[in-house]
């Protein structure tokens, strides 16, 4: 199910509008600049989202990037116990020099520490003009490189498992919702309508049944084109969201 993008409103909708909820000239005014600027937002919106890569081309890449890394992935899992005798050292030995001691504990779930320390403190006592972290890395990495070389096939299969889950996630994430959700413009009307209530109808946005502001919702969306189905439940949804917010702020 695709978006529906609204329409603007002529002004013979505008005016219907006015005179059923009893707006004052400047009401209307109010009501006429908010459906002009809403379209011309809608319509930049548009346009801007034309000048990009299309969606759908990127997703295809990111899930045959998915699949490639799913069937490594699997692959490795496969191994099992194999996989000791199946990285090769220099493979460790290069991990090991781009990882640090927290994230070969981690990946151990063994403590890792640099050993020497006495020696560090030497060298940073004989340097000249500071220890950058370049400098500190090379310090230790020797000491890394050991032990990528000791723990290669475990950090092998978690820079795999940190490759993957990502784009794993992501797909999974993309089959549940394949696209824009098909009401994004009517609550961002409704968004915008909260916002100018006080300037349309002379008060603060309310979700009560039956007033002014749902119906001012229900008349504005049906004139722009857009779906008026439970317009009072996504009302009162969009002033919960909005109090929330003012509460999080008052904290």
């Amino acid at each position: 199910m695709g978006v529906s993008l609204p329409v603007a409103p002529s002004g013979e909708n505008v005016t219907a509008i006015a005179r059923k909820l009893d707006l004052t000239e400047r009401q209307k005014r109010a009501l006429r600049v908010f459906t002009d600027d809403f379209t011309r937002d809608v319509e930049a919106r548009v346009r801007e989202h034309e000048h990009r890569p299309l969606s759908r081309k990127l997703a295809k890449r990111l899930k045959r990037i998915e699949k490639v890394l799913r069937k490594i992935h699997q692959e490795v899992q496969n191994c099992g116990d194999l996989l000791d005798y199946l990285v090769p050292d220099d493979i460790g030995d290069r991990l090991g020099a781009q990882l640090t001691f927290s994230a070969i504990s981690e990946a151990v779930q063994e403590e890792k520490t640099p050993l020497n320390f006495d020696v560090f403190r030497q060298v940073v006592a004989e340097r000249d003009g500071g220890l950058t972290m370049s400098a500190l890395e090379k310090i230790f990495e020797f000491q890394r490189r050991t032990l990528g070389v000791m723990h290669g096939p475990i950090l092998f299969r978690r820079m795999i498992n940190d490759l993957y889950f990502p784009f794993r996630r992501w797909v999974q994430a993309d089959k549940e919702s394949p696209g824009p959700k098909p009401k994004f413009f009517r609550k961002l009307v409704i968004q915008r309508l909260v916002a100018s209530s006080v300037d349309i109808i002379g008060k603060k946005a309310s979700s009560s049944p039956g007033g002014r502001f749902t119906s001012l919702c229900a008349e504005v969306l049906t004139a722009m084109g857009l779906s008026t189905d439970r317009v009072k439940k996504a009302v009162k949804a969009e002033l919960r969201k909005r109090k929330r917010k003012w509460k999080r702020a008052r904290r």
